[in-house]
């Protein structure tokens, strides 16, 4: 899940997501979950973010909560359940929305009035992996 060696070298002007590459031989999803529970504090990159910022600089809308469509697809999106990754201390999320069929019409809506669905109250982390005393250990 991080960097090969034989992979081209990262470029900060590109997309976040472009960072990691995966190997190509198919895991097992107990592979998958073998390698993350190994994963220690330290190994995790907590605000991957950061140094990004000069090229893509954070938007508000960013920080929407709710469902997002793309042609026919429609994909909840939470960014209060990884603040840390943001820079912000992480708090205890609400409940994910509940909704077994979201019509199109009603997330272009919400899209459409994205300020009054954006997370706020937020407040910038002190550490790298801040969070708040209530919050899981």
């Amino acid at each position: 899940m991080g960097n090969r060696d034989d992979a081209p070298s990262y470029n900060e002007a590109l997309p976040r997501a472009c960072r990691y590459v995966v190997s190509r031989h198919p895991s097992q999803l107990v592979d998958v979950r073998a390698q993350l529970d190994r994963l220690t504090m330290s190994d995790v990159i907590w605000c991957p973010y950061s140094t990004h910022r000069v090229s893509r600089p954070l938007e508000p809308i960013s920080f929407f909560r709710g469902f997002l469509r793309y042609g026919h697809t429609i994909q909840m999106h939470l960014p209060d359940r990884v603040l840390r990754q943001y820079g912000y201390m992480q708090t205890i999320p609400p409940p994910p929305p509940v909704q077994d069929m979201v019509a199109f019409k009603t997330v272009n809506a919400r899209w459409v009035h994205f300020v009054d669905n954006v997370v706020t109250a937020l407040i910038p982390a002190v550490g790298l992996y801040t969070c708040t005393e209530d919050y899981i250990a």
